[in-house]
């Protein structure tokens, strides 16, 4: 068995017999241990280890008989505090249990401390430093040049290193200290001390006090500055932590040395040598004594807008550890300046449009049975009043288009005469341009050239004349040559301002109306457009009568022609507002409503039934699948919004008046036969039909029926018979 007994593992056999061989695990603090045993020896072999990695063993004590062996592998030495033991092999019990026997094993017992795990780092840091001298030199210092000319100087940059010996410096040390308890007991941390083998102290950034079971702290030193000390030189740091005697879990310490052989930074072996001016070549990079050479090019690139322009480069290069050098270049720039006029000429042409409309009255017949309204009715010697809008706007082109003025070219360079290659003048759309100098090319010193230009233009759209003057460019070697090289163009600008035209053509019409081939009448004179896109809507009214002569029963197609005419040109043009008019006074018959039907059956109360009730089979003929006589179906009401009843009675009364001899339009007889459809389908009883929601496109189908066959039976649908005047209904029910 596994038996903790004051801090140490004990393995007892019990009842005194023989150790076994296995796998232990101390509950307490879960070192695990294997053992070997072989019982005819009493010899044991046993490794030990915690959290799977190996761990030391003070001593083991093999008991048998009287006494034991103890085997002892940490005599607790400072000279020695790394010998524990994580195994061992041949371990035996004592052999003085009589007549030169060997003992046999009862009992093994594990000694161990349990310490905190300790390890820390010992970096060495020193900085070495080397010195340079620079110098910089150019060939030229002032360059004199046109705007876009170039000039060219030489310069030379030299580094030399110093022959003094380097300086070492700023030697330090840093580093990490971890401190972990693996153990299931706490630590309590009474100091932690850190110090260089010379007593130096080091100061750590760890916190004293308990640290928990399976806790960890790292704690941190940085760039301790070591004193009295050379390249080459080495340190020993130690860090020692101490634990309350009172703790399960013991102290412990590490060390780690730190050698000065090598400088962790060593600064400037070479230079890196930078201009500020990012063209001139560089960086150049010198690992000993040298010089390098290069070339720059000036210009007037910073010139602007200003006519002279002057400028200092100061050039410098620097190594970055506080050497530099500079040369300084001077540049004097000169340009050329353009200035112009500009004076505009054009003609306005107008085209005109015209269309005409129809207003009202509304048309209302729908002769061609699309469902839309296409005629107006009128009856036989009826007189409408027909009310139209006539739209005439008109739109200007203008043309011709010219302009004209002065280029002037000044220079502003006291010596030197500037050389054009080019003198021209533009406009985006400008055409047959012609800029006339008498032959000239050369702008005088301190002088000017002028030329005159004309160009014509396709619009009279304001915009910008530009005129550009191309002037030769040189470039100037260092030793002061010059050789042709680009152009520099210098731009004068006027504004090309078009006020109004010179012509207006087609500016004003008249606007007269001819209807149904009537002489036409005046409707405006002398309409006068104005700029941009003008429009003007105009009135007009004709009186229209159906006289007898046209006939009956007919569409005829009435034109309403507007017009317009030019005042001071053949310009003209029309539009034609064209409506339908019919007469349907040939309806044969006359309607009655159902009030009339209803009362003039063999019921009554009317005195005399009428007879054409017997078309239908009597009053007591089925209504389809209503379960209703016509008669009973004609005295229910459709009160409560039930819809099978209201379209019903309407029903019943346009069949009784067809039988009566009213003519039925062609949408009105369409109806009857949807009506027909619709109550002879057996799903569509009164009870089915009541109940659809306010929503149904069916229910929406029974209204819109009964609203057309209620207008054909009162006498009032387009077209269609008028009301009898015989009908006098009678609101007595059966």
């Amino acid at each position: 068995m596994l038996a903790l007994q004051d801090g140490r593992v004990t393995f007892d056999p019990g009842g005194g017999g023989p150790i076994p061989t296995g796998s232990y695990t101390n509950p307490v603090d879960d070192v695990a241990f294997n053992i070997v045993v072989d019982p005819s020896t009493g010899r044991i072999d046993w490794s030990a280890s915690f959290q799977n990695q190996p761990f030391g063993i003070d001593a083991v004590v093999v008991k048998g008989g009287p006494s034991f062996n103890a085997y002892v592998y940490d005599p607790e030495t400072p000279a020695h505090p790394e010998t524990d033991a994580s195994s061992d092999t041949g371990l035996l019990p004592p052999d003085n249990c009589g007549n030169g026997t060997q003992c046999g094993l009862s009992h093994v017992l594990f000694c161990y401390d349990r310490p905190l795990q300790i390890s820390k780092t010992a970096d060495p840091h020193f900085t070495r430093t080397h010195n340079w001298t620079l110098t910089k030199t150019v060939s030229a210092s002032s360059l004199n040049l046109f705007n876009g000319d170039a000039g060219d100087v030489s310069y030379t940059v030299a580094a030399q290193e110093d022959v003094t010996p380097p300086l070492d410096s700023f030697f330090t040390i840093s580093g990490t200290v971890t401190i972990s308890n693996p153990w299931p007991f706490p630590a309590n941390i009474t100091a932690i001390t850190d110090q260089l083998h010379d007593g130096t102290p080091i100061t750590l950034s760890c916190a004293t006090g308990v640290l928990g079971a399976g806790q960890s702290e790292n704690c941190n030193y940085t760039q301790a500055i070591i004193t009295a000390i050379h390249a080459g030189d080495a340190r020993i740091n130690t860090v020692t932590v101490t634990v309350d005697p009172s703790s399960q879990v013991s102290g412990g310490s590490a060390t780690a040395t730190a050698t000065y052989s090598t400088p962790t930074t060593e600064n400037h072996t070479s230079i890196s040598v930078t201009d500020t001016d990012s063209g001139a070549g560089g960086p150049w990079n010198f690992t000993g004594s040298g010089s390098v050479s290069y070339g720059k090019t000036f210009d007037c690139s910073g010139q602007g807008s200003q006519r002279t322009y002057g400028y200092d480069f100061n050039n410098t290069v620097s190594d970055g550890i506080g050497d530099s050098a500079s040369a300084k270049v001077h540049v004097d720039c000169y340009s050329l300046a353009v200035n112009k006029t500009a004076g505009t000429q054009y003609t306005r042409s107008w085209t005109w449009n015209i269309a005409k409309s129809y207003i009202s009255p509304a048309l209302t017949v729908d002769t061609n049975n699309d469902h839309t309204p296409d005629a107006l009715l009128v009856h036989t010697n009826q007189t409408v009043t027909l009310n139209y809008n006539v739209v005439v706007g008109a739109t200007s082109v203008d043309s011709a288009f010219g302009v004209g003025g002065q280029i002037t070219v000044s220079n502003n360079d006291p010596l030197r005469d500037a050389t054009l290659t080019a003198l021209v003048d533009s406009l985006p759309t400008a055409s047959g341009m012609v800029v006339n100098c008498g032959g000239a090319s050369t702008v005088p010193a301190g002088g000017q050239l002028t030329c005159t230009y004309s160009a014509s233009l396709p619009s009279a759209t304001s915009q910008t004349n530009t005129a550009t003057a191309t002037q030769q460019n040189y470039h100037y070697a260092a030793n002061g040559t010059g050789t042709a090289a680009g152009t520099k163009d210098y731009s004068g600008t006027a504004s090309v301002a078009f006020a109004g035209p010179t012509t207006s053509v087609d500016q004003c019409v008249n606007v007269s109306d001819l209807f149904n081939g009537v002489v036409p009448s005046s409707l405006a004179n002398g309409l006068c457009a104005t700029p941009g896109s003008f429009s003007r809507t105009l009135s007009s009214a004709a009186s229209f009568n159906w006289d007898p002569s046209l006939g009956t029963c007919k569409t005829i197609a009435v034109p309403n022609v507007a017009s317009f005419q030019s005042t001071t040109s053949p310009a003209n043009g029309s539009s034609t507002a064209t409506i339908n008019i019919t007469n349907q006074d040939c309806a044969l018959g006359c309607t009655l409503t159902q009030g009339y039907w209803k009362t003039h059956s063999t019921y009554g109360p009317a005195a005399h039934p009428d007879p054409d009730w017997s078309s239908v089979g009597g009053p007591d003929a089925s209504f389809f699948f209503s379960g209703q006589s016509w008669y009973q179906v004609f005295w229910t009401p459709s009160s409560g919004g039930n819809v099978y009843y209201s379209l019903a009675h309407q029903y019943e009364a346009a069949v009784l008046n067809g039988f009566n001899g009213a003519s039925e339009p062609a949408q009105v007889q369409d109806a009857v036969n949807t009506a027909f459809l619709l109550f002879n389908n057996p799903a569509n009883t009164p009870l089915a039909i009541g109940r659809l929601k306010s929503n149904s496109p069916l229910r929406q189908q029974f209204i819109s029926l009964s609203a057309l066959l209620d207008m054909y039976n009162n006498g009032s649908y387009p077209g269609g018979p008028l009301h009898c005047s015989e009908d006098s209904a009678s609101s007595s029910s059966p």
